[in-house]
């Protein structure tokens, strides 16, 4: 069962587009799609539950190339109203994220 079929949307964003670049060893997940309210503690806990790996890192992109990880009690909406950008197509909110299974990964 999808627990996060019981998160309301937002009114502002049904979804926020989400890329993953994996690292060290996270399996593939390149792209996925989220609910503009859930926080990246649950993004976390439903990688994890989806690729059945113990612990899913995750460091936003930022376009300079520039990483940072963000705590897990921010939204997704929260995200990409500061670091996110628009598709052109879908007109949807776009984040890129780097995960990996250890924080040693990242810079």
């Amino acid at each position: 069962m999808d627990e996060s079929a019981n998160v309301p949307v937002t009114p502002r964003e049904d979804a926020v587009n989400l890329t993953f670049i994996a690292l060290r060893g996270m399996p593939d997940v390149q792209k996925h799609s989220r609910p503009g309210n859930s926080t990246i503690g649950q993004l976390q806990a439903r990688l994890q539950k989806r690729l059945k790996i113990p612990l899913v890192f995750l460091c936003l992109q930022l376009p300079n190339n520039e990483t940072f990880m963000p705590l897990p009690d921010l939204t997704l909406d929260q995200l990409s109203e500061i670091f996110g950008s628009k598709d052109a197509e879908t007109g949807k909110w776009a984040l890129t994220f780097a995960a990996s299974t250890t924080t040693e990964a990242f810079p």
